[in-house]
């Protein structure tokens, strides 16, 4: 169902991945980034509550699901402070400003 949603939704410019920092990527998470790799449906990954962890896990949080994920396009982020925020947006705005034809 989603698979469908996904691929026939045209106007799809950023899927954006929320990933808990707290643990590795999961087995699903790593099929939902192939997948959406694999159909060119560019993607932002999310490492959320990152106000539960300290700077130094925050590092290998990023590290570790960047590899596992095969993405540079990754951001930490935490609701409860705000951290992350500005990056988010700014990436959600890129991606709506960009028009490959000009």
């Amino acid at each position: 169902m989603i698979e469908g949603y996904l691929r026939n939704r045209e106007p799809l410019k950023l899927a954006i991945m929320l990933v808990d920092s707290r643990m590795p990527p999961t087995d699903s998470d790593l099929v939902m980034k192939e997948w959406l790799d694999h159909f060119g449906i560019p993607s932002l990954v999310v490492l959320t509550k990152s106000d539960k962890i300290t700077r130094n896990e925050q590092t290998k949080a990023l590290n570790a699901c960047a590899k596992k994920l095969q993405t540079k396009e990754i951001i930490v982020f935490s609701a409860v402070t705000g951290f992350g925020k500005d990056a988010v947006l700014k990436k959600i705005r890129e991606t709506i400003d960009h028009n490959p034809t000009q």
